[in-house]
């Protein structure tokens, strides 16, 4: 948020974001987790040091950021292009990531959102092929449903 006031002296800034959320300095960045795209009020108070104040309102409108992308194959190569199978995601809170051998077998699990497989199967390279993901995650604005996505992805070796 930019902050356009003018005059002399201001001391203090008021900001409220629209979602119970507010700042007392003179530009914040503020994030909204949502779980749908809102119009949102914000509203600034500025005082100055003889105690007189203006205030401005303005309604903003706010996308939810909710992203989830997961690749469909990797090449951990050590070429360092494409060598973990790394799903992007944001606004997500209650993550789990689970690699499964076509076998069943549990390959990998992280917590992790920034933590991929790097197409190591018990300290080996595994070999190329087809394996199954399973993420559970809770978008931030609803932390409380558990949402289930799987697929594939494959490893090219």
């Amino acid at each position: 948020f930019y902050n356009h006031s003018t005059g002399e002296n201001i001391t203090n800034y008021a900001w409220s974001f629209g979602d119970g959320y507010s700042s007392y300095i003179e530009e914040p960045s503020h994030v909204y987790h949502l779980t749908e795209s809102d119009l949102m009020t914000v509203h600034l108070t500025v005082t100055n040091s003889d105690g007189c104040s203006g205030d401005t309102v303005m309604t903003v409108p706010v996308e939810d950021n909710f992203a989830f992308f997961v690749p469909n194959s990797f090449t951990p190569n050590n070429d360092g292009k494409n060598d973990i199978f790394l799903p992007k995601v944001s606004d997500v809170v209650n993550y789990e990531l689970t690699i499964y051998a076509r076998t069943g077998e549990l390959i990998s699990y992280t917590t992790n959102p920034e933590e991929g497989w790097d197409g190591f199967l018990k300290e080996a390279p595994a070999p190329q092929g087809v394996y199954v993901w399973k993420i559970n995650y809770a978008k931030i604005g609803t932390p409380n449903e558990m949402m289930v996505r799987n697929g594939t992805v494959t490893l090219v070796r």
